[in-house]
């Protein structure tokens, strides 16, 4: 039997799914692969729901700046450190690790793996990574949401 996946497929699938497939194929072990640090890809229904996560925190109008902050700027060249603490207005500012490890744990809670991570950062860079699965969904998503009026409720389902 033979079965042909495309970066497609790969990107629909759950994290969890996509990193257990890879290891029973490659038969690499999750130490060798350095999972804890890798970003995870979301699908478009869990960006949705991360974006919902967002909206209801009380500190939800700092995680949307940084969200779209994180998905405007391309893969060559992503947010520094600097760009995304401009994102905030400037008494928040000194809480941007704050509000970036509250995007983490949402991200988990939203993929229910405890190892889930929407970013990573590249200390020698000074850069902070999403997956470009992740950035293309958050940029469809995040405009679907900016649209939405106060009379009525946000499309979280796409």
């Amino acid at each position: 039997m033979q079965l042909i996946l495309s970066e497609t497929d790969l990107e629909r699938m759950p994290p969890e799914l996509r990193r257990s497939l890879l290891e029973f194929v490659i038969g690499v072990a999750r130490a060798a692969v350095g999972v804890e640090s890798e970003t995870t890809s979301l699908a478009r229904a869990q960006t949705a729901a991360l974006l919902r996560e967002v909206s209801f925190h009380r500190d939800g109008k700092m995680l949307r700046a940084l969200l779209k902050r994180l998905a405007d700027r391309e893969e060559t060249s992503p947010a520094t450190r600097a760009l995304l603490r401009d994102a905030l207005p400037a008494d928040s500012q000194k809480n941007l690790r704050r509000y970036l490890t509250t995007l983490n744990q949402l991200t988990a809670r939203v993929t229910k793996h405890r190892g889930a991570r929407l970013w990573h950062y590249r200390r020698s860079a000074d850069v902070y990574a999403i997956h470009p699965a992740t950035r293309k969904a958050l940029h469809e998503l995040l405009p679907v949401l900016a649209r939405s009026g106060t009379a009525e409720e946000p499309l979280w389902e796409g």
